[in-house]
């Protein structure tokens, strides 16, 4: 139990850190799997949208670029 318990917290501290790639994996108890299936969802989808939000950037530079020009 606390094994599991030590995951999570691992894996909530890395993606705070911006390490979205990390997952859960098997986990002794099938109780957790739920949440870890949640916290991988959560991962993916930060990961997702972090890089829709640095495409986006990337165009605005583009634009902001091309508009000195």
């Amino acid at each position: 139990l606390s094994r599991s318990i030590h995951s999570f917290a691992t894996a909530a501290l890395d993606i705070g850190k911006g390490e979205y790639e990390d997952r859960l994996h098997l986990l002794p108890c099938k109780e957790f799997r739920p949440l870890a299936e949640a916290v991988n969802q959560m991962a993916k989808d930060i990961a997702y949208n972090m890089k829709k939000v640095g495409d986006k950037i990337r165009q605005l530079e583009a634009l902001f670029n091309s508009l000195s020009e």
